[in-house]
């Protein structure tokens, strides 16, 4: 959006940005000025328009996601490694390695990176509310960062060096 005003106070400008507006012009102006201001305008919203695009046709693929894969997703985009996804899940090394594959494959992802990338577009990353763990293992404490020293056990928490990775 373009705002033309002849008065542009700093209130005035401040709120019209807030709303959306691209660029702000105080008339007298000239045709340049405007038709510079209208191609930016376009410009801009053609990327959003493709980017809010792209954001769908992601979201239509994580539909293919099962909730076990979701699970693995989720612990990922919070960062965590294999094994502690696995111990987390109370799933094998494997089985998380599996998932992530399936995951990759269903998303399109050429890398870990891509990935995790994809989640973080997709508002995955923003949250960890929605996965669960099966036999009501404190993986749910970990992600939500209630009590997860006490539930987590030392091997999981404690690197070869013996420092806490989990602590803050």
């Amino acid at each position: 959006m373009v705002f033309v005003t002849a008065h542009a106070t700093v209130p005035v400008v401040v709120r019209v940005l807030r709303d959306g507006a691209l660029s702000v012009l105080e008339k007298p102006l000239c045709e340049q000025e405007l038709w510079d201001a209208m191609q930016e305008a376009v410009h801009v919203d053609l990327q959003r328009r493709a980017k809010r695009g792209h954001q769908q046709r992601l979201q239509a693929k994580l539909a293919s996601v099962t909730r076990r894969e979701h699970d693995v997703f989720g612990l990922l985009l919070a960062g965590k490694t294999t094994r502690e996804i696995a111990e987390a899940l109370n799933i094998s090394i494997r089985t998380v390695e599996l998932r992530r594959g399936r995951l990759m494959k269903k998303l399109e992802a050429d890398s870990l990176v891509e990935l995790i990338r994809i989640g973080l577009i997709t508002g995955n990353g923003d949250s960890s509310e929605g996965y669960s763990t099966r036999d009501g293992h404190p993986a749910d404490a970990i992600r939500s960062g209630l009590g997860r020293h006490a539930e987590v056990p030392d091997a999981a928490r404690r690197n070869r060096y013996g420092v806490d990775r989990l602590a803050e």
